[in-house]
Formats: structure tokens, C-alpha cells, sequence
């Protein structure tokens, strides 16, 4: 915003209402510019240690609200600084990823998360929660209000009342035996409060309200809110709603850098070449205090994904098209689950990690009715589970694929080959085949490290 000097400076000096502009505009950007406009300054001194830490337990919760303002992932800082341990000076500030001039004096940093104040009292931050407090009454967990913990992945947490607890973001499912009733906030920060007449109340993070008159019976879409940017570049989107016992939240962004359309209406041909990147976060949880669950998945593109195709129609009214796909994502899932017997309390929590790329190219020809497919790829996953007996068991597969497949739509026969070759060493072909005039299916293995091949025919 530029301001005129006419209008504001003048020879005669200021009017009395242009102070008062002058005195409110000040104060409007001193307010707006959060979260790391938290002002201490150098005078620690002259502040009090609990409003130094009034004011640092502010910057926390601003920089969570600003995650949720920036469309990122709902977090709280990991870190409140990276200062090194010892006296906090001007070459070692403390508290400097929350407040815009951060501690200098008086303070000191005894370790990683862990401060000693002017009075020498000891605080400790714990970014899972998001909270700074002294140490006497961080000795006291405070999830210990849950119960004692009976499973983690190191994600994961599941105490013996039924809690289920995501480290360091909001999502959560608390049950209350007694009455029956769920505390659940999903991924993004949206809270689910049900009551023991199955009704439910959702706030949003903008404090806005939804009553669910029942949780239990049919489906009730909440939000569904979708937007296009004036460019036709950038698509979002957020979906929330309640389907028999349980809620449900995904939001998603998709951002073309190529997007190109070409159709000739006479004709019904049609180019396209699109580039583009998606990515989502999904959520959902049980509504249920008896059986509950809750799951996190994120989808993150680590490159755009390509897109193109062509498909051409001939005056006999066939058509004839090749269609190019080129994706690559990571995603991780977060999966809890408990089911309260007094006698036999079952449950598991687990972490699955995703990764993929891969390339397929379909061609169809309207005259022969014949449809092929080309892909190439790899796939990689793992994982990591606790039981509610504090077992664990993990693992991962890792492996290379390419596959070929032809359908014919005229006969409605099909056949087709795989290839897998694992990063363990093993490697496995696959081939397939149905005639649908004799109805008889054939399936052939082979491995082809040892040469072992079997071969299955089955008739419909």
C-alpha cells in the first residue's frame, strides 16, 4: 500500500484527524502481521518470566493457526529455536522460529526443548502438543489423562481407555465409556463431539458449527467446497462429511503447468497435453466409543505429473486414440484401531509409506475394436505395527514392474503379461490369457531366477 505525502504531510503540520488515522493504521499492521511479530525485545528485563512464556506459548499456537491459513500440514514448530545449549545472547537468540525478536538476555537454553528462565525455573516444550510449561508439571504427562499406553509405532499411540493419538498433529479419537460419547479431531483441525443421544457438533478451525442431528444412519455431506482460479490453473477443493458412524475429511490442490485442450466439434476429435501436480490429505475417524479407528493419509507429487492423448474419428463413425500417463507420488498412511473388552481390549496401530512411479500408454482402434495397454514402473512400501501387547512386526517390498495387455471388445477375449523384479533378488513373470468363445481361462508363473514355471487353466 503507498500512502500520498500530500495527503498525509502538510506545511502546517498534522490535523487531529490524520493522527488519529495515522495512530490506527499503526496499530492495524502492528496486529496483523502474526505469528513472528510477537515483540520481547531486548528489555527481558523489564518483562516477567511467566508473560515471557505467556507470550511464547502464544507464538506457538499462532504459528499452528498460520499452517492452517497456508493450506500446509496443521503442525506445531518442531523446534523453538536453533540455538546451541548455554546463556541466550545476541549471537545465541532463543525462542526465534516463534517471535520476531526472540529472547537475548536473562534466559538461557539447557538443552534441545528444554529452557532455563530468569528466576532459574526450568520449562520444557513438547511439540507434540504444543505446549511450554515448567518442568514440575511436565513430569506430570499429560496425556497420562488417557490411561498408560499399551501401543506405538512411534506415530501412533493407543492408551488402554481406547485414546488414539497422531504425534505431533491434532488428530485424535477420545472415547468416553461411561456415556458412551466421542472426542474426535480430524487431520486438518476439525472436531467431532457426540453426545449419547447420537447426536454430534462439528467445529471447523474458523470456529464455525455443525449440529448432526444422527451419526449413526445414512449419509450427510458437511462441506463441499470447490474453486477454480481465475487462470483455470489451480483447483481445490475440501469435502467433509458423516456416513454411519464415522466422519470423514479430504482436501486436495491440483496445479496445471501445461494445460492444453484442442476439440473439433464437427468431427469429435480431440489433443490434449496436460502437466500437472496433486496433492491431498485425507482423514477419518469412528464415532463409535466401543470400536474406534481413526486414519491419516497424505499425497504429496515429487515431480508433475504428464498427461496427454489424441483420439481421431473416422467417417464410418469409428475411433481411434493413444493415451500417455506419467505419474509419481509418495504417501503416507497412519491406521489406528482398538475395540474395548473388559477382558480381551484388541487393537493395533500401524504406519504404511507408499512410494510409486509409472508410465502407461493405451492405444484403441475403433475398427478392430482392439484395446492395448504398455506400462512401466516401480513400486515400493513398507511398514510398521504395533499390537496392543506392545508386539511389533515391520517390513517392506520394493520392486521394478512392466506389464503388456490386450483387450478385444468385438470377441471379448483378453490376454496379457506381467514382470516383477524385486530389490531382494526375485523375479517373476506372469502371463494370462481368456477366450471367451470357450470360456476357458489360462494362467502361467514363472520364476525366473530358477527357471520353475506352472501353468493353471480354469473354464467358466
Amino acid at each position: 500500500m503507498r500512502l500520498r505525502h500530500s495527503n498525509i504531510f502538510r506545511q502546517g503540520g498534522y490535523t487531529f484527524i490524520e493522527l488519529a488515522l495515522i495512530t490506527s493504521l499503526v496499530g492495524i499492521l502492528s496486529t496483523t502481521a502474526l505469528p513472528r511479530f510477537i515483540d520481547i525485545s531486548s528489555r527481558s528485563q523489564e518483562i516477567t518470566e511467566d508473560d515471557t512464556v505467556a507470550k511464547v506459548q502464544s507464538g506457538i499456537h499462532l504459528y499452528y493457526m498460520q499452517s492452517l491459513v497456508d493450506g500446509r500440514q496443521p503442525l506445531y514448530p518442531s523446534t523453538l529455536d536453533v540455538a546451541t545449549s548455554g546463556e541466550a545472547t545476541g549471537q545465541n537468540p532463543i525462542f526465534s522460529e516463534i517471535l520476531s525478536h526472540p529472547v537475548m538476555r536473562d534466559w538461557a537454553k539447557e538443552s534441545s526443548n528444554r529452557y532455563r528462565g530468569p528466576t532459574g525455573q526450568i520449562f520444557v516444550y513438547d511439540p507434540s502438543l504444543g505446549s511450554i510449561v515448567s518442568e514440575g508439571d511436565a513430569a506430570v504427562d499429560s496425556r497420562a489423562r488417557y490411561g498408560n499406553l499399551i501401543g506405538d509405532t512411534g506415530y501412533l499411540s493407543i492408551y488402554d481407555s481406547g485414546a488414539i493419538l497422531l504425534k505431533d498433529t491434532p488428530l485424535s479419537y477420545i472415547p468416553n465409556l461411561d456415556d458412551g460419547t466421542v472426542q474426535l479431531t480430524l487431520y486438518n483441525g476439525i472436531k467431532v463431539e457426540t453426545s449419547d443421544d447420537n447426536t454430534a457438533v462439528l467445529t471447523f478451525p474458523d470456529e464455525t458449527q455443525i449440529e448432526i442431528p444422527d451419526v449413526t444412519h445414512g449419509y450427510t455431506p458437511l462441506k463441499s467446497d470447490y474453486s477454480v482460479s481465475e487462470d483455470g490453473l489451480l483447483y481445490s477443493g475440501e469435502y467433509v462429511g458423516v456416513y454411519q458412524g464415522h466422519v470423514y475429511q479430504s482436501d486436495h490442490s491440483i496445479e496445471y503447468q501445461t494445460k492444453e485442450y484442442e476439440a473439433n466439434p464437427e468431427t469429435g476429435s480431440y489433443n490434449y497435453d496436460y502437466s500437472y501436480t496433486m496433492n491431498s490429505n485425507y482423514s477419518g475417524g469412528s464415532l463409535d466409543a466401543d470400536n474406534g479407528y481413526v486414519y491419516s493419509a497424505n499425497y504429496q507429487q515429487d515431480k508433475p505429473s504428464q498427461s496427454s492423448g489424441m483420439l481421431t474419428r473416422f467417417k464410418d463413425g469409428s475411433y481411434a486414440g493413444v493415451y500417455h500417463d506419467e505419474q509419481s507420488y509418495n504417501m503416507e498412511y497412519h491406521y489406528g484401531s482398538t475395540e474395548q473388552d473388559s477382558e480381551n481390549p484388541i487393537g493395533f496401530s500401524r504406519f504404511n509409506k507408499y512410494g510409486s512411479w509409472y508410465d502407461t500408454t493405451s492405444s484403441f482402434n475403433g475398427a478392430s475394436k482392439i484395446l492395448e495397454t504398455e506400462s512401466r514402473g516401480r513400486y515400493e512400501f513398507s511398514y510398521e505395527e504395533y499390537d496392543l501387547q506392545a508386539k511389533q512386526s515391520k517390513g517392506e517390498i520394493k520392486y521394478n514392474y512392466e506389464s503388456k495387455h490386450k483387450y478385444n471388445q468385438k470377441t471379448g477375449s483378453y490376454s496379457g503379461n506381467y514382470r516383477y523384479v524385486y530389490d531382494n533378488g526375485s523375479d517373476y513373470s506372469y502371463r494370462y490369457s481368456y477366450d471367451s468363445r470357450t470360456r476357458v481361462y489360462k494362467y502361467y508363473y514363472t520364476d525366473n531366477k530358477t527357471g520353475t514355471s506352472r501353468e493353471y487353466t480354469y473354464q467358466y
